[in-house]
């Protein structure tokens, strides 16, 4: 699998360097790491939205499909399958200057489609090659953004995991009000905080029946 970047990454150095800074901290974070095997299952330090049966389903295809990795963060899903390749903000790389020299076979994106200003050019990129999973919370569009796919991909297959994710958000809020904030490190501490400013944005989101959880497989 092979990426050229036809267009200097301009992505803000600041933002990539808060971005590197925030995966550092998750490194030096066990019990960071205790929050995402308990509310999302999954082994490994990572930053996402995804729930246990959305980790089982994005397990499946890191191992039988090696796919480009859209946004990759920290690397953690490497841990899944050695040979995975991927861009990320942290590094500098921009999603919205891609350009695709070769046809691409699988290519995934986890919760950074939101980084996006123009997602149009991208998926005409990204519909050069044969598969294409999303995992994204939708607030709006999402009818307007299936139906682009659906101009670019020859099937389009969508899994609604709203529910699922209404439910590990209320874990993540149980998880964090049993902890004693005073005796976690200055790091956990900081990504706890994070995570709480999350859980309840998405929680109150939820309960307005606002947002739309889903995992889209775009297919030729």
């Amino acid at each position: 699998m092979f990426l050229k970047l036809l267009s200097k990454f301009n992505a803000n150095d600041k933002i990539a360097k808060a971005f590197a800074s925030f995966y550092e901290k998750m490194e030096d974070a066990p019990l960071y790491g205790a929050y995402c095997q308990e509310v999302q299952n999954i082994p490994f330090n990572a930053y996402n939205m995804i729930g246990p049966q959305e980790y089982d389903l994005i397990k499946k295809i890191y191992e039988s499909k090696t796919p480009f990795d859209l946004g990759m963060g920290n690397g953690a899903f490497k841990t899944l399958n050695p040979n995975i390749e991927g861009i990320d903000l942290s590094n500098g790389q921009d999603l919205n200057n891609l350009k695709f020299d070769i046809k691409y076979k699988n290519l995934i994106c986890i919760d950074s489609f939101y980084n996006l200003y123009n997602y149009k050019i991208l998926i005409k990129e990204i519909s050069k090659g044969d598969n294409f999973y999303l995992f994204h919370s939708f607030y709006n569009n999402r009818d307007k953004f299936t139906k682009y796919l659906e101009q670019n991909f020859k099937t389009i297959e969508v899994q609604n995991f709203t529910e699922q994710n209404y439910e590990m958000w209320k874990h993540s809020e149980k998880f964090i009000n049993k902890l004693d904030m005073n005796r976690l490190s200055q790091n956990e501490k900081y990504l706890i905080n994070i995570k709480l400013k999350e859980t309840k944005k998405q929680l109150a989101l939820h309960e307005k029946k606002l947002v739309n959880r889903v995992f889209i497989h775009a297919q030729n």
